[in-house]
C-alpha cells in the first residue's frame, strides 16, 4: 500500500511538473511576443518622431508630398502611389521601420472626412487656411522580430508670429537721408526718430491696414507706414505724405500721442474689447515660447547646414563669402551665437554669390551680439530675414547687453528685420518686401498635431 501511494505521488508530481512546463513556456513565449510588440510600438514612435523633424526642420513644402512628380517629390513621400515598402525607410537593430507623408489638400465642409482632404475646412471664401497653414498625414509601420505596429497621424504646419516688419523692441533711429523702404511697415516698442514720411512707400504687402486678429482698427490706408509705442518724430519738412497731407500721423503713421493711439494689447489678457481709441501691432507679441521654439528651430537649421558658429563675444564675427553658401536660397540659415557675458559683434561683408540672379538669400541669426550690414560692394544685396537677439531666455533686452542692429553705407536689404533692442537705419539703403517672405521666414514652421491613431489589420489606407 505504502509502495503505491509512493508511486501515485511522482505520478502527480510528473503531471503538475509537466503543466507547470507547458504554462511556463506559453508566459515565456507571451512574454517574448509581448516584448517584440513593445519594440515593434518604440520603432513606430520613433518613425513619428523622425516624421515630425523631417516636417518642422528638413522640409514642409507641401509640393514635396502632393504626389505630383513634376514638382520633385520628397523621398518621404508616399503620395506617389507606390507601396509602403517603397516608402522611407528607417533601420534600427534588427527592425525597419517605413514611414510616409502625405499633403492634404484644403477642404470644403463636405471634404474633410474624405481621404487626402484635410481635416479642418477652408474659412469661407477663402483658398487657403490662416497664417499659412498647411496638413499632412503621415504614416510609420515599424517590424521587429514578427511583430508589426502601424500609426498614423496628421500634423499641420504654419508660421510662426515673428512679425513680417522692421521690429524693434526699444528704438529705431532713422540716422541717413536716403533709407528708402517699399512695401513693409516699421514697428518699434520704444521711440522711432528723424523719419522722412516721403521716403516709405508701397503698400504693406503683409499687414495692409493692419487690422486683423491682433488688432481690431483699421487705418484709413494700405500703405506702409510706422508705428511706435512711445513716439514718432520727423525730419523737418518730412511729414508729408501722399492721401495724409500733413497730417501723416493719424492717417498712416501712429504712436502714443496720435488719434487713435497707438498702444500695447492689455485687453486680450482681460477678456476685454479693444478699446475704439486705440490701434495696436497687428502681430502677435509676448510669446517667449513660441520665439524661444522658433529660435531653437533656426539653430537646428544651421547645424545641418554646417552654418553655427559658437563665438567668444571678444573674438567678433564676419559673415563673409568664406563662410556663407555661395548658392545660397531662402532655406539657407547662419546662426552666429556669442558666448560671454558682454555682446559679440558681428559683420555681414558677404561680396560674391553664385545665385544668377545676384542676391545672397536666407536667414542671418545672431544671438548675444550686435549686428552690422553695409556696403555690398557689387552685389545687389541680402534677401531674407534678419534676427538679433540679446541671449536672455526671458525676451527681454536690457542694459547694459540690448543688441543693436545698424545698416549704413549703400545696401539693400530685401526682407525684414525683426531685433531685440535697437535698431539704427543710414546711409544710402534701400529695402523691400519679395513675395517669397510676405507669409514670415521660408521653411520656418510650427509644427503641431491634429490627430493619432493605432491602425490594426485595416483602416488606414495603406498601399
Amino acid at each position: 500500500m505504502t509502495m503505491v501511494l509512493v508511486i501515485m505521488t511522482m505520478v502527480i508530481i510528473g503531471v503538475m511538473g509537466a503543466g507547470l512546463l507547458v504554462f511556463t513556456m506559453r508566459d515565456l513565449q507571451s512574454v517574448a511576443t509581448s516584448n517584440q510588440g513593445q519594440a515593434a510600438a518604440d520603432m513606430a514612435d520613433a518613425g513619428m518622431q523622425a516624421a515630425a523633424y523631417q516636417l518642422a526642420i528638413i522640409d514642409s513644402r507641401p509640393s514635396d508630398y502632393d504626389g505630383d512628380p513634376s514638382n520633385g517629390e520628397s523621398r518621404w513621400s508616399d503620395a506617389g502611389g507606390q507601396g509602403w515598402r517603397d516608402w522611407k525607410q528607417l533601420t534600427f537593430g534588427d527592425g525597419r521601420v517605413y514611414v510616409g507623408i502625405r499633403y492634404l489638400r484644403p477642404a470644403d465642409p463636405n471634404q474633410t472626412s474624405q481621404p487626402g482632404y484635410a481635416p479642418e475646412p477652408l474659412p469661407s471664401g477663402q483658398t487657403s487656411y490662416p497664417n499659412d497653414r498647411n496638413y499632412f498625414e503621415v504614416t510609420v509601420g515599424a517590424q521587429a522580430n514578427g511583430a508589426v505596429r502601424w500609426y498614423q497621424a496628421i500634423y499641420y504646419t504654419e508660421n510662426f508670429d515673428i512679425p513680417v516688419a522692421y521690429y524693434a523692441t526699444r528704438n529705431i533711429d532713422f540716422n541717413g537721408n536716403s533709407f528708402q523702404v517699399e512695401g513693409i511697415s516699421l514697428f518699434a516698442r520704444g521711440n522711432i526718430t528723424d523719419v522722412r514720411a516721403d521716403n516709405i512707400g508701397g503698400v504693406d504687402q503683409a499687414y495692409g491696414n493692419w487690422k486683423n486678429q491682433y488688432n481690431a482698427t483699421a487705418r484709413p490706408t494700405d500703405a506702409a507706414g510706422v508705428a511706435a509705442l512711445g513716439t514718432v518724430t520727423y525730419k523737418p519738412g518730412k511729414a508729408n505724405v501722399t492721401g495724409c497731407g500733413t497730417q501723416v500721423k493719424g492717417c498712416r503713421d501712429y504712436d502714443g500721442t496720435s488719434t487713435p493711439r497707438f498702444v500695447a494689447d492689455t485687453w486680450t489678457a482681460a477678456g476685454q474689447p479693444q478699446p475704439s481709441d486705440t490701434i495696436t501691432f497687428p502681430f502677435r507679441l509676448g510669446d517667449t515660447a513660441s520665439d524661444n521654439q522658433a529660435l531653437a528651430d533656426l539653430e537646428y537649421k544651421a547645424k545641418a547646414q554646417g552654418l553655427y558658429f559658437s563665438v567668444p563675444s571678444s573674438q567678433g564675427f564676419t559673415i563673409d563669402s568664406s563662410n556663407y553658401p555661395a548658392l545660397s536660397n531662402p532655406n539657407t540659415v547662419i546662426y552666429i551665437d556669442f558666448t560671454g557675458t558682454s555682446l559679440g559683434n558681428a559683420t555681414y561683408k558677404v561680396t560674391s554669390t553664385s545665385n544668377p540672379d545676384g542676391w545672397v538669400k536666407g536667414t542671418i541669426v545672431v544671438v548675444n551680439g550686435n549686428l552690422t550690414m553695409s556696403d555690398a560692394g557689387k552685389l545687389k544685396g541680402f534677401e531674407g530675414a534678419v534676427i538679433v537677439r540679446d541671449g536672455n531666455p526671458n525676451g527681454q533686452a536690457s542694459d547694459p547687453n540690448v543688441p543693436t542692429f545698424t545698416m549704413s553705407g549703400n545696401f539693400t536689404l530685401h526682407g525684414f528685420a525683426n531685433v531685440e533692442g535697437d535698431m539704427n537705419l543710414s546711409g544710402n539703403l534701400e529695402g523691400m518686401l519679395p513675395g517669397s517672405l510676405v507669409n514670415g521666414i521660408p521653411g520656418l514652421v510650427a509644427l503641431h498635431r491634429w490627430s493619432w491613431r493605432e491602425c490594426y489589420s485595416v483602416g488606414c489606407g495603406i498601399p
